[in-house]
């Protein structure tokens, strides 16, 4: 089942529906699994709990500064 959420942003990801393994993001689908930032979307090659590494979140803690929430 997909569920559908609609967030309003001037120039923000909208994440707009989930479900059956899939994401849409402003308009665009992706399959699997994704990181979105407020300016970006993007592939994240981490498809299990257990691939999650330091490494896997390095994007991640580069921007650290200017994000405030990361949820996983």
């Amino acid at each position: 089942m997909a569920v559908q959420l609609i967030r309003q942003g001037g120039g923000r990801q909208i994440i707009q529906r989930y479900g059956n393994g899939g994401f849409r993001v402003s308009g665009v689908a992706y399959r699997g699994s994704i990181v979105v930032l407020p300016d970006a979307t993007q592939a994240w090659e981490v498809a299990a709990f257990a691939a999650l590494s330091p490494a896997a979140f390095a994007d991640l803690f580069a921007r650290a500064a200017t994000l405030d929430l990361c949820l996983v």
